[in-house]
């Protein structure tokens, strides 16, 4: 299989994290997000995904996957082991209802088209779309958080890979809000905020940019 991705989106960080936990290898094709010259906006890649973006999954049939949700349910499918659902219906309707909510409703509204465009808006400038993006993330993240304080939550992966170095989030145990908040208000630095689970150079670049690292 085959994997358009680029490293700074966090979109083809979900499907990345998938395959890790499902020990599937595929073939890397890095395809960059940024800039008004960026590669997903060209024909090349608009030949291959018509909507330009990253992650994108060429089966070893030749079909080709889009949106990373969709993605990491073809992969639990066709890799049924380990599961990434809950056995029960409502704990696996659960589980898809807050990814969407990351996905759809809050990443949707930050990635760097969508930031480039506001930035066109006169009157908006680089501070105003600082301040979009952080409304956003605050928001939905505070959602997010209430709606897994209704539910009791215990080890769902096995304890050995639970504490593998890549799946590590230990540099800052404060809640996503809180470090929304923190990080708007200057008190911690944008790698404790980023660093679960990313490289080192998605750290720089985030640090650099000052912005989410979404998708193209």
């Amino acid at each position: 299989m085959k994997l358009y991705a680029n490293e700074i989106s966090s979109a083809t960080s979900r499907v990345r994290i998938a395959l890790a936990m499902k020990g599937v290898q595929v073939d890397i094709v890095t395809v960059g997000i940024l800039g008004d010259g960026a590669e997903n906006r060209q024909a090349d890649y608009l030949g291959i995904n018509p909507q330009g973006l990253v992650p994108a999954l060429q089966t070893d049939e030749g079909e080709l996957l889009t949106q990373s949700l969709a993605i990491v349910e073809y992969l639990d499918e066709r890799f049924p082991l380990p599961p990434l659902l809950p056995k029960d219906g409502a704990g696996r309707a659960f589980s898809r209802s807050i990814a969407l909510a990351i996905a759809s409703e809050i990443h949707a509204l930050v990635p760097p088209r969508v930031a480039a465009h506001l930035a066109r808006i006169p009157g908006m400038g680089a501070t105003g779309v600082v301040a979009w993006i952080r409304h956003w993330i605050l928001e939905g993240l505070s959602a997010v958080e209430a709606r897994l304080a209704t539910r009791r939550t215990g080890p769902t992966w096995p304890a050995t890979r639970r504490r593998s170095r890549t799946f590590s989030c230990s540099r800052n145990r404060s809640t996503p809000s809180a470090r929304v908040s923190n990080w708007s208000n200057g008190q911690i630095s944008r790698r404790s905020w980023i660093g679960c689970g990313t490289s080192r150079r998605l750290r720089r670049m985030c640090r650099r940019r000052g912005a989410d690292p979404g998708d193209g």
